[in-house]
């Protein structure tokens, strides 16, 4: 959703959304929307995401699996300005300290805050928080923890572990990580003949996508 702050209604029902100041992702493939891209603009909007994925997103992804959270990280990078995008992981975050993803939410809020971003009072959000009355408290430990995320994220990684266990990484191999694996799979079911069959077809599949896109990209993931 778009949030505008004016001083008065009528500035915000007044005027049509052309340009966002700061984008907030708390779940990745919103990033990529018409409606979230048509107002990202290089050297003006700062960009924090959460690289969580919702099943439904997960269940359209071309490939048919996990959309690649980093690809989506460094396309914004691409558009913006590689320092004006942040990414972390709000949703782990949110279950190793606080027992549960509806936290992510506010630990980017708080996130985001802290950065400076937010043109709204401390007191404006916690009072926001009491006003909705659900889970209250646990809302402003979230955005604690966003806060100070934001100033010392490794630190809170840290002690996220030392509550909840060891940070498991869900970055998603590469194709070329993947390849490798096709490979030992198809030495292993047919010898060395399948994996020879195997080597010609992905690097016909490959090359197509490399005439067409200059990488290797969704079309090679999708094809292999």
């Amino acid at each position: 959703c778009h949030i505008q702050i004016a001083k008065t209604q009528d500035e915000v029902h007044g005027a049509r959304l052309k340009m966002a100041d700061t984008l907030v992702v708390c779940e990745v493939t919103t990033a990529l929307e018409p409606t979230a891209l048509g107002v990202l603009r290089r050297g003006v909007t700062r960009a924090f995401i959460n690289p969580e994925v919702v099943q439904a997103a997960a269940a359209k992804d071309q490939a048919g699996g996990r959309p690649d959270t980093n690809a989506i990280t460094k396309r914004l990078q691409r558009m913006l300005g590689g320092e004006r995008v942040e990414q972390v992981d709000a949703s782990w975050l949110a279950v190793q300290l606080l027992g549960d993803t509806i936290f992510a939410n506010s630990i980017m809020l708080g996130y985001t805050w802290q950065r400076g971003e937010l043109p709204l009072s401390l007191d404006a959000i916690l009072r926001a928080m009491e006003l909705n009355g659900v889970a209250i408290e646990k809302s402003k430990a979230a955005f604690g923890w966003g806060r100070r995320a934001a100033l010392d994220l490794e630190g809170v990684i840290a002690r996220a572990e030392e509550i909840g266990g060891p940070r498991v990484d869900r970055t998603p191999p590469t194709i070329a990580a993947k390849l490798e694996s096709y490979r030992d799979h198809m030495r292993k079911y047919g010898g060395a003949r399948f994996e020879k069959r195997f080597n010609r077809l992905a690097e016909r599949i490959i090359a197509a996508d490399m005439r067409v896109n200059g990488e290797m990209g969704p079309f090679s993931e999708a094809g292999l």
